[in-house]
């Protein structure tokens, strides 16, 4: 399972700007984890801090300390309001717009920021480093706008967020929401007075993106999971020809995310009546059953490209002007350019719009007897009752909302700052984006799940792998088979929450953590 991946732990969280994991951003955002920073990073920080001190001193260029930022990069900034300038960039980016991020969101974005800093290169100060600590460990969370940024450096949302430093801005403290300067004389801490680079390192920096990007990524993992479940439960119902998932094929074809689906399918199904000789009803079934694996796995794949780039970007540092401690210099460069992150998020919105429409593709399957061999839309009486008929227009539109969202945000973007900044990779948007399109996948696996229980009914509920009669077992503790036409909107939500919370997951990984697994694993299967 891809959720294995993100273990739960109470183990503060040590911030060394080399270290963090996605596991370690979603403990600090949704469990409220304390986090540290490690003693030699502070000591890094501490050092690159003098050396931006002394080189604001000097009279050379150094963009947004002795310089303006984006058009203004050619006006000088004199010595004597350099500190001043600093909150006046601070304050001049606060241009973020509504509605603000979830609270979870914010701490993620905070500790993706801190660790960025604990690796040095910003020049921070080491009381901001701190602070970032302090505001995360006190559940201090700066209101943060959800737009603004167009994904080249997040400073909008980041400006605001930034906003808490100086003792403005408005936070969450405790549930409500009060003045920055409130929570922090409530916490006992202080706010901090800008210096060289200071304004520039609160607010240019792509933390926004990666820190919610995090998040999004957890979430897909257990989507991913439990759309292998789901499907599962739809091949039983649809006494499917179970020959695809023979593990022997992927031999010949050893892409790493089909092995995957494909070794969870057949532990999710030991003990499936769909083992029993006779048991199929074809050779072959439709697509969106017989190559299942194919569009799971190829999500998988895809999963694992922008994980992989979640992890370098993580522990990396991509603030304009970079220090070089060892050269005593600034040098501009273009690591806030971060297309190979709002790339690999595109690519995943692009193929899960493809599983939307096997899953819609299996569900339609499912309800029309001329490929089931069940009744018309799953009726108990049919001809007297709709059954799910009606369900086809909600998973429909669910699926045309998923293909139009999957359309690249990344190449929507116009020059700005003069043609100055004449790129942009819409990075925020495209997380967003994302997450929507996971929204209303969980209503479509939700769904799916529902209909392929309710097939498992009228099979006369026969006997279920050892995963899918746990999830059909926790599914009608909440959802009763449909024996006449009642209001389905509730089942639905109901089906989403136990999908979105994880619930089924729980139960089936609980199932096989108390037995050993027969199934073979992924390293198994490629050294064949």
């Amino acid at each position: 399972m891809l959720t294995e991946a993100f273990p739960t732990s109470n183990e503060p969280v040590l911030l060394t700007g080399e270290t963090l994991t996605l596991a370690e951003v979603n403990r600090v955002a949704f469990n409220r984890t304390k986090v540290a920073i490690d003693q030699k990073a502070m000591e890094r920080v501490i050092m690159d801090r003098r050396l931006v001190e002394k080189l604001a001193t000097l009279d050379i260029p150094i963009y947004g300390v002795t310089t303006g930022v984006g058009a203004n990069r050619t006006v000088k900034i004199q010595s004597d309001d350099i500190n001043h300038f600093q909150s006046r960039i601070l304050l001049s980016h606060c241009i973020g717009i509504g509605p603000y991020l979830p609270e979870e969101v914010v701490r993620a974005v905070m500790v993706s920021r801190a660790n960025a800093l604990a690796k040095g290169g910003s020049g921070v100060q080491p009381e901001i480093l701190e602070l970032y600590v302090n505001l995360l460990n006190f559940e201090i969370h700066p209101l943060t706008p959800s737009r603004g940024s167009v994904g080249m450096a997040d400073l909008g949302p980041m400006a605001e967020m930034g906003l808490v430093f100086i003792g403005q801005g408005e936070v969450m403290y405790k549930g409500e929401q009060i003045a920055s300067s409130q929570a922090l004389k409530l916490a006992g801490l202080k706010p901090i007075t800008l210096g060289p680079k200071d304004g520039l390192i609160l607010c240019s920096h792509n933390s926004l993106t990666i820190g919610h990007g995090s998040l999004v990524l957890q979430r897909c993992a257990a989507l991913l999971d439990q759309v292998d479940l789901s499907y599962a439960l739809s091949l039983e119902g649809f006494r499917g020809n179970i020959m695809p998932l023979d593990s022997t094929a992927n031999f010949y074809r050893p892409h790493p995310g089909q092995i995957e689906s494909t070794t969870d399918l057949l532990k999710y199904l030991q003990g499936s009546f769909l083992w029993e000789v006779g048991t199929q009803r074809a050779v072959q079934d439709p697509l969106s059953f017989r190559c299942a694996v194919q569009v799971h796995g190829a999500c998988r794949d895809v999963f694992h490209f922008v994980e992989k780039g979640l992890d370098i970007e993580l522990n990396s540092m991509s603030d304009n002007p970079l220090l070089l401690q060892d050269e005593e210099k600034f040098i501009s460069h273009g690591h806030f350019h971060i297309q190979t992150i709002a790339m690999r998020f595109d690519f995943l919105g692009i193929q899960l719009s493809s599983l939307a429409n096997q899953i819609q593709n299996r569900i339609q399957r499912l309800m029309t007897p001329e490929f089931s061999q069940l009744t018309k839309f799953l009726t108990v009486q049919e001809g007297v009752s709709n059954g799910f008929s009606t369900l086809q227009k909600t998973y429909t539109v669910l699926a045309a909302e998923i293909r139009h969202l999957a359309n690249p945000g990344s190449l929507d973007a116009l020059p700005v700052a003069n043609s100055m900044e004449d790129q942009a990779t819409m990075a925020p948007f495209v997380i967003q984006k994302t997450e929507r399109i996971l929204d209303n996948l969980e209503y479509m696996i939700g769904i799916e799940f529902m209909v392929a229980a309710q097939a498992v009914d009228l099979l006369g509920h026969p006997q279920l792998g050892k995963g899918t009669e746990m999830v059909y077992q926790c599914l009608r503790k909440s959802i009763p088979k449909l024996e006449e036409d009642r209001i389905l909107k509730d089942d639905i939500e109901t089906a989403k929450k136990l999908v979105a919370s994880g619930e089924l997951l729980k139960a089936v990984r609980n199932v096989f953590e108390s037995t050993p697994n027969s199934v073979r694993d992924v390293d198994q299967i490629t050294k064949r």
